[in-house]
């Protein structure tokens, strides 16, 4: 996790690889600027997940996180292609 630098924010790969205005950035996961999934893909997941861990937590169910993640881990994996919102849900 890193930020992009104020300079850059309006560069393609902060626009590509960060969230909030270049304040949460990380590598292109598949390496390809131009296709496949960017940095944004892999916070957006991330941020979902801190959601449905705050959510499980205050309702009691915390291990209800642990088996989404589990869930999501094993059928949405970059490798098949099923990284994003979709398969989340």
């Amino acid at each position: 996790l890193w930020s992009c630098p104020e300079r850059y924010i309006d560069s393609e790969e902060c626009v590509n690889e960060c969230i909030h205005q270049g304040s949460y950035c990380v590598p292109d996961p598949d390496g390809s600027f131009i296709e496949g999934l960017r940095g944004q893909d892999v916070l957006a997941q991330h941020v979902r997940q801190l959601c449905l861990w705050k959510v499980a937590n205050a309702s009691g169910v915390p291990w209800q996180w642990w088996d989404y993640v589990d869930w999501f881990g094993s059928n949405c994996t970059i490798a098949s292609g099923n990284y994003n919102a979709n398969c989340s849900q």
